[in-house]
């Protein structure tokens, strides 16, 4: 079961020495990376993902957990070092506040395949249409959404640790999907792909267009 960061807080950080601070930050780093790639092996036999609570509620819980640990750390006087892959996702979401353009596409070769197309600059549109039928292209003033709105929650959905290619080689067809990012100031053009398999937070991506 999982507790509330207030919990947290009292029962693991509250007035705890650095070491035992940095103790809870590495078992918290150690237990997101072991759900990450419990999501990600695309096992439907692997009972973790029967488990309550879900490896994607333990991974939100305990980033939240993270993040008041880190704060914890630096109020006793510690100092928090950023890894590698967080670096490299505050790098991505620093990009991002540059974003032209915004090109989600999922589907299968029998079902065709959908494309979400945003333009934030110079203006922000949203539109969506089948890439066998792009003459019935929808085109949608009203996203839901402000642009501002949106850079954010993709900024949540932290691509910069996500490889470039998740693929299941044991299936043919199935579902495939490709994202790509292009920027207005000069930063390459970034792409996904996957062909039946997944980042870990892929669902979060396709909440954001239904």
């Amino acid at each position: 079961m999982m507790i509330s960061a207030e919990s947290y807080y009292e029962e693991y950080l509250k007035n705890k020495p650095i070491y035992e601070i940095q103790k809870c930050i590495r078992n918290l780093k150690k237990e997101i990376g072991h759900c990450k790639g419990v999501l990600e092996k695309n096992d439907e036999t692997n009972t973790e993902l029967l488990i309550c609570p879900s490896p994607q509620t333990k991974i939100s819980c305990n980033l939240m957990y993270l993040d008041i640990a880190k704060k914890a750390l630096e109020d006793a006087g510690g100092h928090y070092v950023m890894s590698a892959s967080e670096i490299k996702v505050e790098d991505f979401n620093n990009k991002l506040n540059y974003m032209k353009s915004f090109i989600f596409e999922i589907g299968g070769f029998f079902g065709g395949y959908t494309v979400h197309s945003i333009t934030l600059e110079p203006e922000f549109r949203y539109s969506r249409f089948n890439r066998y039928m792009p003459e019935d292209a929808s085109n949608r003033e009203d996203f839901g959404y402000h642009k501002d709105e949106f850079i954010a929650m993709i900024k949540e959905l932290r691509l910069g640790e996500w490889k470039h290619k998740y693929v299941d080689p044991c299936v043919l067809d199935g579902t495939q999907w490709e994202l790509t990012i292009e920027y207005i100031n000069g930063y390459k053009a970034q792409k996904f792909y996957g062909s039946n398999a997944y980042p870990w937070n892929f669902n979060k991506l396709k909440d954001i267009f239904e």
